[in-house]
């Protein structure tokens, strides 16, 4: 399927080391990880952009000691990210004489959103890879961090589904879904783009997530947009029109049970 344009979530990171002076005789701390920059998902959502300057101190084993904020990006999300991402980092300490030193150096974390292409393909193989990581993963802290990038990529999907009715988007949608999901929402895959089948699929797969409420306010949203989507549809179409009942009863269901959970969530628990 072709390509088509779509505002994305890209993630541009410049390292940028200043040496303490111009000797040969000094080389400063180089980074020798290769680590994605973490954008807060808040700040993507929000498109929150900055530039981020931090100073780190480099021990001779080539590890962060200290981390200190040289010059804000004018964002405390995107600073408080900056420092976190950078006492994770790897280096080949500073030399001296060709000999390891502890020392000092900056780095540039730039947080950038761009406009990028949407490649059926490509998003199906990245999000088939985070259900395989998130599957994997024990450790809680890693594993949320999978499932955050996997929310980003929900969220790139129906920023393309916004923008062009396109069905033979569910094709790519249906593999990425449990057979349970897949099945239960068969009636919609001729009818309209069922993007928000992912936040349902979601929801079932990681139940303790902390993007849980996230995605339950995303999936109704996206339920009432898609029962929007059905009652235009069915004013030109018979057979939809014959058929949306069933449909919005469906999405309405869905609905009320997401409604149930948020009220029952918001009682105040029975004193003991």
């Amino acid at each position: 399927m072709n390509s088509y344009i779509k505002r994305g979530l890209v993630i541009s990171l410049l390292f940028l080391a200043l040496g303490c002076g111009g000797s040969s005789r000094f080389r400063s701390p180089k980074v020798i990880s290769e680590m994605q920059l973490d954008y807060p998902l808040a700040a993507q959502l929000q498109k929150i952009e900055g530039e981020t300057l931090v100073g780190v101190f480099v021990n001779t084993e080539g590890h962060p000691e200290d981390v200190t904020l040289v010059e804000s990006s004018g964002h405390d999300e995107l600073d408080h990210a900056a420092l976190k991402f950078a006492k994770t980092l790897t280096f080949q300490p500073a030399l001296l004489d060709n000999k390891p030193i502890s020392a000092w150096t900056r780095l540039l974390l730039r947080y950038r959103l761009t406009e990028v292409m949407f490649e059926n393909d490509r998003w199906l193989v990245e999000v088939q890879s985070l259900h395989g990581q998130a599957k994997a993963e024990k450790d809680s802290t890693k594993r949320e961090a999978i499932l955050r990038k996997l929310y980003t990529n929900y969220i790139g999907l129906t920023n393309y589904v916004d923008r062009r009715e396109d069905l033979e988007i569910n094709s790519t949608i249906r593999s990425v879904l449990t057979k349970a999901v897949e099945q239960h929402w068969q009636p919609f895959w001729d009818i309209v783009p069922a993007s928000f089948t992912v936040f349902d699929d979601f929801l079932q797969r990681y139940p303790q997530s902390a993007l849980t409420e996230r995605i339950k306010d995303d999936l109704m949203q996206q339920l009432v947009e898609a029962e929007y989507r059905i009652k235009i549809k069915a004013l030109s179409s018979n057979r939809l029109a014959r058929k949306s009942p069933e449909l919005i009863q469906m999405l309405e269901s869905r609905l009320e049970e997401l409604q149930k959970k948020v009220d029952d969530a918001d009682k105040p628990s029975a004193s003991m």
